[in-house]
């Protein structure tokens, strides 16, 4: 899955980076022990619609950095070892653009 494409073919640029959202599901997964609903991630990045989450989760899927340990089950999401070899990897500049 991509970002997406605007009429005229122009790239459309995600709403949430990829390591941003990689980011927020570490982070609620070491704080409450489980991983994030689709709406806790979406309030956890400050975004308004659920749905912008489960999309960026799937970039995440295509990207190999988390995958689904039940399909359609809330709290389903869990982080492979590329996506901690990117949290490890990842400067503070990465994770805002």
């Amino acid at each position: 899955m991509v970002a997406g494409r605007a009429p005229g073919g122009a790239a459309v640029r995600p709403l949430v980076s990829d390591l941003e959202l990689l980011r927020a599901i570490a982070a609620h997964i070491e704080e409450h022990g489980v991983p994030p609903t689709y709406r806790e991630l979406a309030q956890r990045v400050g975004i308004r619609h659920v749905s912008v989450a489960f999309y960026g989760t799937c970039r995440l899927i295509d990207r190999g950095w988390v995958r689904m340990a039940w399909f359609a089950r809330s709290r389903a999401i869990r982080i492979t070892d590329a996506g901690r070899a990117a949290l490890d990897s990842a400067t503070p500049a990465e994770v805002t653009a």
